[in-house]
């Protein structure tokens, strides 16, 4: 194994101040370069940029809002954008979260709402619109704070909604079923509903009766418009006085009328940064990686500002050390990111729990709020090809309404896990609940973890909290979604519990190799993606909307994985919790005659068997799907695919529809909610069809040069390069290192085949005494792993691959 002792290196902590100058040790990771870091230059001229004005100043009470005078007619088109720049003075929590936008009928549930709340002073932004299936949830995984300008957007359409924060995905969801307005008029930073208003300053705010672009919206967020823009219908810069603070700039029928004591109060607006270089997520090391040696930090770096940046200075430090300077020397337009990947290795991991900072150092930098970003690297090898990274470490779960900080239903993590998971055979997700100090809550409360990547959420596990008492830990195979954990991967955790009393939550995940793995490449699909289907309701659609899906050829083989469970007390036949029901997954391959047909039984009796002990209430009692103190075992089947005339299957090459048929059924009683007496049936529904395949060629696409080995022969640098993903690589470059220092740059235009090697000699040249450590590192263009870059040589005998 590498070790950090053969190198040392004196720098500066990671701010100024923070720690004293010291020395360290570190891995093979710096080199004693001369190149000096520069300004970054500004280039191109800023388009209509926005000039410093003032925006409109709420006060979060329950009258205090604007209401948009005919605008019911723009929800009634069903395809609208909703823009604004909001900076909350401080963000309500989960239940009353702060309104930016809202025109939701608090009796029939219609219409549409944008709001913020969650974990003060931090918020999760939400957009949340009704449909003949209910209600749709998009949620940003973005933690919001407050005292800090925001750019949001909400883009409805017949086809999806979607949530941009700062110009970026944070959301997005199908819209299977039809829209439902409310016919209400817009209103701003307040709700049809009270305690649910905005505290703190709004500005910007623009309606459009179109579907505005993600390009669009990146692109002219914070620019001056002219007001007779395509498809706008409002516009409130909330410039001036008087009566101009409320003036619509666009050319349309929409007026402001404010409700408030007084006239409208207004404060400094927003103005987007100049220059503003950003730190994103970290894409590596991974956690594994990391643990075994020097590896290759990868970071996403943008540009938020509004003018080109070509040059931008980065610091990386381990453990709040700086370890490694370096600039990245490219062009960045406005709103344009770059995976940046450091061509000299850094232990990430020096001890059991490391923390990775990455920041820009960009002089002139307008906003500092995005200039950092963290890993935490805690990861543990059990042996026998078990590795596993903790995700949550006893993090309390419960409500407080009155928003103390310290308490909330919601909590976020980020992961780096593997960027290829070919080679795991298992996945397993461990949950554990234990009770804080005040005790555990009263009743079962449905919890899940879900996984966040590119604006998609996939729960990827669910639970039922035990009646006043810990449990755990449970096992929940989640190998289904592999294809997805991999990378930078944000991890939301969700308890609803309604009380003071809650749960600490623990989730770790445990990845398994070196067992037989035959179907070792799979992409996840997903499907329905309810947490509320009221079910028996003729007010709402009764059966879930179909999908049509065609499998690659490659698919080997085919599984349908759905988790449900019914809720609901006091209704017809006491569903949807305490009621039998019989569901079925209907098949259906176009142009075919006949169906596959999986019938499904929601109905669970062996909960008087839970090895969760020493409950109290009616946990006991059969249910839909689910028992108290347990984790909810989705539902699967495997649906053959075709092979040559084989009947009873699918074919790869036709598209199937796919349906999952409810049962029918009609509540005669009480609708809504009742004080506990009555909950209205409903279905918490995650569907996904799983593809597993035993060729990574024509199934899926991936670039990857993997550096397997150096070796030292008569005084000569040997590497050797693999092939490992499905297209050619071209003109690889070739870093080493001796003792730190770097000692080559080669530079190889040559082709290498998937599936191929190739052992380079390298020019460098070593005489007399032998280098105590050697490092290669292999770049590519378009590689999509950086973690397999990277192999050192020690005492010029060994040869170690970092991963």
């Amino acid at each position: 194994m590498y070790r950090n002792r053969l190198f040392r290196l004196t720098d500066q902590a990671v701010r100024p101040g923070n720690l004293v100058r010291k020395t360290y040790p570190v891995c093979l990771l710096l080199f004693f370069f001369s190149l000096l870091l520069t300004r970054a230059l500004a280039q191109s001229t800023v388009r209509n940029a926005k000039t410093p004005g003032t925006g409109l100043r709420l006060s979060g009470a329950a009258d205090n809002y604007l209401t948009l005078l005919n605008s019911e007619a723009l929800e009634a088109g069903k395809t609208f954008t909703l823009e604004a720049w909001v900076k909350a003075d401080d963000w309500k929590n989960t239940h009353f979260a702060s309104t930016l936008f809202c025109t939701e009928d608090p009796e029939t549930n219609h219409g549409f709402v944008v709001r913020a709340g969650g974990n003060r002073p931090n918020a999760y932004p939400t957009l949340a619109l009704s449909t003949s299936e209910r209600e749709i949830k998009v949620r940003g995984p973005q933690t919001m704070t407050a005292g800090r300008w925001y750019h949001i957007a909400a883009v409805v359409n017949h086809q999806q909604v979607s949530l941009y924060v700062d110009g970026q995905l944070a959301g997005q969801r199908t819209i299977a079923s039809a829209y439902i307005p409310s016919g209400k008029q817009i209103r701003v930073g307040g709700a049809y509903y009270d305690n649910r208003g905005l505290t703190g300053l709004i500005d910007d705010v623009r309606i459009w009766n179109r579907s505005r672009t993600a390009a669009e919206i990146l692109r002219d967020r914070g620019i001056t418009l002219k007001g007779n823009e395509a498809g706008l219908v409002a516009w409130f810069p909330f410039d001036g006085t008087g009566s101009e603070v409320l003036k619509n700039k666009a050319k349309s029928a929409i007026t402001a009328e404010y409700a408030g004591s007084g006239e409208p109060a207004t404060g400094p607006g927003f103005t987007l940064a100049t220059q503003d270089a950003g730190v994103g997520q970290i894409e590596g090391p991974d956690v594994f990686t990391a643990r075994r040696g020097p590896g290759r930090i990868q970071v996403l770096v943008s540009n938020h500002g509004q003018t080109t940046l070509t040059q931008i200075p980065l610091a990386y430090a381990v453990n709040d050390q700086v370890v490694l300077r370096d600039t990245l020397t490219r062009t960045l337009a406005p709103g344009e990111s770059f995976l940046h990947k450091t061509t000299v290795p850094v232990n990430c991991a020096p001890k059991a729990v490391s923390q990775l900072t990455v920041y820009t150092t960009l002089p002139g930098d307008g906003l500092a709020a995005n200039d950092t970003a963290r890993a935490l690297y805690r990861a543990t090898d059990s042996g026998k090809g078990r590795q596993t990274v903790v995700v949550f470490d006893s993090i309390l779960h419960n409500y407080d309404r009155y928003g103390n900080p310290a308490n909330t239903q919601y909590h976020t993590r980020q992961v780096v896990l593997p960027q290829d998971n070919a080679r795991f055979s298992h996945i397993y997700m461990y949950v554990t609940l234990t009770c804080p100090a005040g005790g555990c809550g009263a009743e079962d409360a449905i919890g899940r973890i879900s996984l966040v990547k590119h604006g998609k959420w996939n729960e990827i596990g669910r639970f039922i909290t035990p009646y006043g008492v810990a449990c755990g830990p449970w096992t929940i195979d989640v190998t289904d979604f592999k294809s997805e954990l991999t990378g930078n991967c944000m991890l939301q955790s969700y308890i609803e519990a309604w009380w003071l009393k809650g749960w600490n939550l623990s989730v770790a995940l445990e990845f398994i190799e070196g067992e037989a793995n035959p179907l070792p490449y799979q992409k996840v699909t997903p499907l329905w993606q309810y947490d509320y289907f009221v079910y028996g309701d003729p007010t709402y659609c009764q059966q879930l909307t179909p999908f049509t899906y065609q499998a690659s050829t490659k698919a080997r083989q085919l599984t349908f994985r759905q988790t449900i469970t019914g809720h609901g007390q006091g209704n017809t036949d006491n569903g949807a919790e305490f009621s039998p029901k019989t569901h079925q997954l209907v098949l259906k391959q176009q142009g075919a005659a006949d169906s596959l047909a999986f019938k499904h039984i929601l109905w669970k009796t062996d909960c008087a068997q839970n090895p969760c002990s020493g409950q109290k209430g009616s946990f006991t009692y059969s249910r839909a799907g689910w028992c108290p103190g347990q984790d909810v075992r989705p539902w699967t089947a495997t649906i053959p695919i075709r092979q040559a005339g084989k009947q009873g299957s699918i074919s790869p090459t036709t598209p199937v529809t796919v349906a999952y048929r409810l049962q029918p059924y009609l509540n005669l009683k009480n609708k809504g909610y009742d004080d506990n007496r009555h909950i209205e049936p409903s279905y918490a529904i995650y569907g996904y069809l799983i593809e597993k395949s035993d060729s990574l060629a024509g199934f899926l696409t991936y670039h990857n040069v993997t550096c397997e080995s150096v070796k030292l022969l008569n005084g000569q640098l040997q590497v050797t390069v693999s092939n490992t993903g499905t297209e050619p690589v071209t003109n690889l470059t070739i870093y080493s290192y001796a003792d730190g220092v770097r000692t080559g740059l080669d530079t190889r235009q040559m082709v290498l085949k998937p599936n191929s090697r190739q052992t380079l000699v390298l020019a460098q040249k070593f005489s007399g005494k032998q280098p105590r450590a050697i490092a290669v590192v292999v770049n590519a263009p378009h590689d999509d792993n950086g973690n397999d870059d990277v192999a050192t040589l020690l005492n010029a005998a060994t040869v170690e691959r970092t991963n």
